[in-house]
């Protein structure tokens, strides 16, 4: 799903576009959208594991605050 919002984004489509097309609500594109923003060691550790969305973005913050060193 990841990937068909990222190749509709990618073509100018906005959210709400693609939200209405496939009969989603708002946020569960912007939970789906943010996960093509990840940072890389997060998105992999994602994909691996699949499953819940929720944290990934949580992950996200922590990791643009206090990257690896």
């Amino acid at each position: 799903m990841t990937n068909y919002i990222g190749r509709e984004l990618s073509k100018g489509r906005t959210r709400a576009q693609i939200a209405s097309n496939i009969s989603k609500s708002a946020a569960f594109m912007t939970q789906h959208a943010v996960l093509l923003a990840l940072p890389e060691p997060i998105g992999l550790a994602f994909n691996k594991g699949g499953g819940n969305l929720m944290p990934a973005p949580m992950l996200s913050v922590r990791w643009d605050c206090q990257p690896p060193v």
